[in-house]
């Protein structure tokens, strides 16, 4: 009975599976321990800069075009065929306040004042002949009163006549009228040579020799040389930086630069009484004296950048304007630790960030773009690097 249960199969399956197991927890208690790996925590590679602070005047950037301060149409006053014009009367010439450029042919106007002065002449010679007789009615009327001491002088307009006043007024008036005559002819005649208006440049001629020019025809266009004038449009954010705009007596240096290099020297001279409606900005006018006089000439059309130094600020540090994270927050990196420090961002201008509180000398940002970043997340410099020292220069707003 006992061997039947020793030899029945399920007896023997049972076994077989006990002996399994005994053998596979034989075999977990004696396996090798597997080496152990330290754990890593990933640290994204980042750039960084070093920045210093720095001091001087705030310079706002803008940019404007050349134009001349004066700018009229050449035109004739008078009728006349030209005979003769400038040498400088052509496209791009250049003339000084005063030079003839274009004269008509003035017979006409000459025999006009010939004829002028001969009434003015005549006119004389009537006043002459009234004042004598004027003088002789007088004599003639004291022999009467010393033959009649009754007889006593008609002070009315009608007694006037008995003196012959009016007639020598009448005449007075005819010789002032032949004075005005005269000076008119005199001023047609001398329209007849069209002056400079000022030190300028044709800019495009319209007639010449052999055209006959009428009254208001425009001859030529022509600007003045003396000053040039820049208008620039300023943001509100702009215009507040420059103390000159709110009234100070401060005089801003302005430096004109062209886009080969070239610079010049300005005056910030007025401002538009309101800012645009259209694009909310406030134009300023910058004035350079003499542009054609200087090396290279500051040439009317030009379009130009204008730096116009703002106020004068203390500690400061420039940073790239992608620095600026969101809500004004700058990374710093301590150690090996991201930080968000907030900072106070003056104005941006160019794309370079002045900031005037929030970062100490030499301390050193992050300028990497980090897809996800949090407060005091650990970081690596790329390269292994301190990471290079910005002296703060260059693109000045």
């Amino acid at each position: 009975m006992m061997s039947s249960f020793f030899t029945h199969p399920v007896t023997k399956g049972v076994a077989i599976l006990l002996v399994g197991v005994a053998g596979l927890a034989l075999f977990i208690i004696t396996r090798p321990e597997p080496p152990k790996e330290p754990v890593q925590v990933f640290a994204p590679a980042v750039e960084v800069e070093r920045v210093r602070l720095e001091t001087g005047p705030l310079v706002v950037e803008a940019t404007g075009s050349v134009e001349a301060q004066r700018e009229v149409n050449l035109s004739s006053e008078v009728a006349g065929r030209i005979i003769r014009v400038s040498r400088a009367f052509v496209s791009g010439g250049a003339f000084q306040e005063g030079d003839i450029l274009v004269e008509l042919d003035s017979t006409d106007y000459v025999n006009a004042v010939t004829a002028a002065r001969a009434q003015v002449t005549q006119r004389r010679f009537d006043v002459i002949v009234a004042r004598e007789e004027v003088a002789a009615a007088r004599d003639e009327f004291r022999r009467l009163q010393a033959r009649s001491p009754g007889v006593v002088a008609d002070t009315t307009e009608l007694g006037s006549l008995l003196f012959r006043e009016p007639q020598l007024k009448l005449a007075e008036a005819a010789l002032a009228a032949a004075h005005a005559a005269l000076s008119d002819a005199k001023a047609r005649l001398g329209r007849t040579r069209i002056r400079a208006p000022f030190d300028g440049q044709v800019r495009t001629k319209a007639v010449d020799i052999g055209t006959y020019a009428t009254p208001g025809m425009v001859l030529a266009q022509v600007f003045g040389t003396r000053i040039a004038e820049i208008t620039v449009p300023l943001t509100q954010r702009q215009a507040a930086l420059i103390p000159a705009l709110g009234g100070a007596a401060f005089q801003p240096r302005v430096r004109i630069t062209d886009n080969r290099g070239s610079t010049w020297d300005g005056q910030l001279h007025r401002s538009m009484g309101a800012m645009s409606r259209e694009s909310r900005t406030l134009t300023v006018i910058v004035r350079v004296d003499r542009p054609y006089d200087q090396s290279p000439p500051l040439r009317v059309g030009t379009f130009v950048n204008v730096s116009i130094s703002a106020q004068e600020l203390g500690p400061h540090v420039r940073l790239g304007e992608d620095r600026i994270r969101e809500g004004n927050t700058v990374w710093v990196l301590e150690g090996d630790r991201l930080r968000m420090r907030p900072v106070s961002v003056l104005t941006i201008e160019n794309g370079v960030a002045v900031i005037t509180d929030g970062i100490r000398d030499g301390e050193t940002i992050i300028s990497t773009n980090l897809l996800v970043v949090s407060d005091s997340m650990q970081v690596r410099i790329a390269g292994g690097e301190a990471g290079t020292e910005r002296a703060s220069q260059g693109g000045q707003p």
